[in-house]
Formats: C-alpha cells, structure tokens, sequence
C-alpha cells in the first residue's frame, strides 16, 4: 500500500516543482508609484491599479494624465478584461498586454463620452495600461510590441 502512496506523492512533487520554478521570461516585478516602465521604446511613469478597488476606481476621478504618465492594471490572472469610461474626464488609448510583455490588443482616443461602451480585447492578457489620447499614435505602438520594467 505504502509502494502504490510513492507512485502517486512523486509525480505530484515533480508536477509542483515544475510549476514553482518554471516561470514565464517576462516577471512583473513589483511596481511602486511613479516608476517607470518601456512601451515601443518610449519611457512613461506609471501609477499601479493592483487591487480590486484599485482597479475598479482606475483614473476615474482625475482631470487628466501627463504625456509621459500612465496607469498600469494589473489583473491576478489572465483573462479578457474589459474597460469602460465611466466617471473618466479626459480621453485615453488602452493598450492590453499578455502576460509575456507582448501587447495584444489597442484602443485608441477612448473618449469619455463613450460610455457606457464597453472595451474587451479578443485576446487574454494580464496587465493593462492607460495612457494618455494620441499615445500609441505619437509613438507609433502596435499590437506585438513588447512592453518592459
């Protein structure tokens, strides 16, 4: 009995270190206020929306962002999540990002007054960023991009 228990902890053991220390190349380390992080080259300060009200609140309330500022959205796991201009006061570009760094989806000059339209990517991904109207054109981002810390 104790030799069939073995044939079974084993493989689980293997299984679990294989998930604790195989982890995607691109890491999100932990992202305070104002630090900055790279889109399409481009460097921008950042303020994190990590928790559920967190993100639930996002840049609603505020009169606007700088050029060179963003919001960072960063989700518990990947998903299609979906944004809306509830409450916004400014219009934005969304860029969606995969877990990899990669971008995979862009909404650009979101505007305030298109509420209550709801934005969803087909793509998963884990983080989102806001960044200010005209953004992703000015800077000539695109779906592929890579996004790093």
């Amino acid at each position: 009995m104790q030799k069939y228990l073995w044939y079974a902890i084993v493989p689980l053991l293997i299984v679990g270190t294989f998930f604790v220390f195989n982890k995607s190349e691109f890491q999100l380390r932990p992202v305070q206020v104002g630090e900055t992080i790279q889109v399409g080259g481009k460097t921008i300060q950042v303020d994190v929306a990590d928790s559920t009200e967190e993100r639930e609140r996002g840049l609603s309330g505020r009169t606007s962002l700088e050029k060179d500022q963003g919001m960072l959205f960063i989700f518990p796991e990947n998903g299609q999540h979906s944004f809306w201009m509830k409450d916004m006061n400014f219009s934005i570009d969304i860029i969606w990002i995969a877990e990899s760094g990669e971008i995979v989806h862009i909404e650009q000059d979101v505007a305030p007054e298109s509420y209550p339209t709801i934005f969803t990517p087909q793509e998963e991904s884990r983080y989102v960023l806001e960044v200010p109207a005209g953004f992703v054109g000015e800077h000539s981002i695109r779906v592929g991009d890579i996004v790093t810390l």
